[in-house]
């Protein structure tokens, strides 16, 4: 039976974002036209809101968020949501008043266009605009999408996603992407060993940065979309030079003689695209220019003829977490619909060592989905189904793109490597390496085996030396003199820990 997850303000957001970005054509939007300054809204300003239920106050709930130097308003001051194809303001503080065109609203009232909505006498006021074609559809598909994230979130939207990718960087060393892999997964691997300590943000911290963070988001600029591409390309380059310190100083960075003979066969995975399609019409999601770093991923090729990577890396979108549901993720959007009896494809080029490329879809690949969950989100405009896939012995994919030779690999030993046994890896962490489709050379890492044999099906694996962006990359074994592939990366947690799914499994 489907597990049901109840959210709060889901409805409001999913739901009503779902219809929002494949059904806009019956939906209509208001503006809010902030006419005084605050250090927060600049007056002028204008925000488009396309769901069905806002609330304005200084809480970080609110869609509408007021600075603490507003003391006039409350935490959670009113509300606007949609009564048919009406709009209506509700009052929700109890010590302040708001006022409609200078009125009181006791409790509730309708919204016409051109009305005053001020947030207690002295504090700031509103403009309440419906523009003359206010159908969503009139919006573009990216801004669309862009006014679901930012309205169907919790608040400081882009602090959070700061402080989550450098988490994620601390914490899943091995994961694909942070856009797509999150901090739920590492949790489930903790779980799994019950030895790691999981590095904490204590809330007073978070605040801290949120706050430190939302008052540069006003200097830098007021577009959402730069702002999370600015904070991930700051994020991606001081790990970048983490890496590669760590890399440089390290006695077995060299990649040894025998290993760089497997390099041609490794192969560097960028995401170009996510294509989502329902009732006939596709959309495609894109990754923020110049982030190859962040959404790559690495794969290769065995002498079977098989492509193979980790399934994180070609359907990214079955790993969602619960803060991907709360911070409402496109990825979120891309699984209801692939659950929802549409269609998720995403497109990628993976470019070997040596050159040469090819373009692949994740519908070529061959998939293990036996332990796939099922969800059922309950919204008011009815179930949103999700299908959640898992970090475990399924994590891999393969095609067969009609290659020959590939990398041995030794399936009876991937089952039975023995504690202490030394396994080299080559990948392709954070993008490093990658400076051009013709200079491609992936970057060595090692790493040891933590049990005797399979745990879960698994090789758990500690003293890990490699990084995220390694994900569906070869893990290596020497056997009798001869580098053989023994697993690909799946994930890691902590600074050394981490999972590999054997080469047994893959069919």
């Amino acid at each position: 039976m489907a597990e049901t997850i109840k959210k709060k303000n889901f409805s409001d957001s999913i739901g009503a974002g779902m219809k929002s970005i494949f059904a806009p054509g019956s939906r209509t939007y208001y503006v809010l036209e902030h006419k005084l300054g605050t250090s927060k809204h600049k007056a002028g300003e204008k925000q488009e809101i396309i769901v069905d239920y806002i609330e304005l106050g200084r809480d970080p709930s609110c869609t509408v968020q007021f600075d603490e130097a507003q003391k006039t308003v409350s935490r959670k001051h009113a509300a606007i949501y949609r009564d048919g194809a009406n709009w209506k303001i509700k009052q929700l503080s109890k010590t302040n008043e708001t006022l409609l065109n200078g009125r009181p609203v006791k409790n509730e009232w309708y919204l016409q266009s051109g009305d005053e909505i001020q947030l207690s006498p002295g504090g700031p006021k509103l403009g309440f605009i419906v523009p003359t074609n206010n159908t969503v559809g009139s919006i573009g598909f990216n801004r669309r999408l862009s006014l679901f994230r930012q309205q169907a979130l919790r608040p400081y939207r882009t602090a959070i996603t700061v402080l989550s990718i450098f988490l994620i960087l601390a914490i899943l060393g091995s994961s694909f992407t942070i856009w797509w892999l999150d901090k739920k997964h590492a949790e489930d691997l903790l779980s799994l060993t019950g030895t790691i300590t999981e590095q904490q943000i204590t809330i007073e911290e978070q605040k801290q940065a949120q706050e430190l963070l939302t008052n540069n988001i006003n200097q830098i600029t007021e577009s959402i979309p730069a702002i999370e591409e600015a904070a991930a390309r700051k994020a991606r380059e001081a790990a970048i030079a983490e890496v590669e310190n760590r890399v440089s100083n390290s006695s077995s960075a060299s990649n040894p003689t025998e290993l760089s003979n497997c390099m041609s066969k490794v192969y560097f995975i960028k995401c170009n695209k996510i294509g989502i399609t329902m009732n006939g019409e596709t959309k495609y999601i894109t990754p923020p220019e110049g982030s190859d770093r962040l959404y790559s991923g690495t794969g290769f090729l065995l002498d079977n003829g098989k492509f193979v990577t980790a399934r994180h890396v070609a359907e990214g979108w079955m790993f969602i977490g619960e803060d991907d549901i709360k911070n409402a993720s496109p990825m979120v959007i891309a699984n209801a619909v692939a659950a929802s009896g549409g269609s998720t494809v995403g497109y990628f080029t993976a470019y070997a060592s040596g050159g040469g490329s090819f373009n692949f879809k994740s519908s070529d690949f061959k998939y293990d989905r036996s332990t796939d969950q099922k969800f059922t989100l309950n919204t008011d405009d009815g179930p949103v189904p999700l299908c959640i896939a898992q970090l475990n012995s399924t994590d891999w994919a393969t095609a067969n793109i009609n290659q020959s030779g590939g990398l041995p690999f030794d399936s009876p030993l991937s089952n039975s490597l023995k504690m202490m046994t030394h396994l080299e890896v080559l990948g392709f962490p954070l993008g490093i390496g990658y400076n051009s489709p013709s200079n491609l050379k992936p970057i060595y890492g090692n790493c040891t085996v933590a049990k005797d044999g399979l745990e879960n099906g698994v090789i758990l694996i500690t003293n890990r030396n490699f990084e995220q962006g390694n994900s569906g990359g070869p893990v290596f074994a020497k056997v009798n003199g001869t580098y053989k592939v023994v697993g690909l990366v799946s994930a890691g947690a902590g600074s050394s820990i981490g999972l590999i799914v054997p080469i047994s499994v893959i069919r």
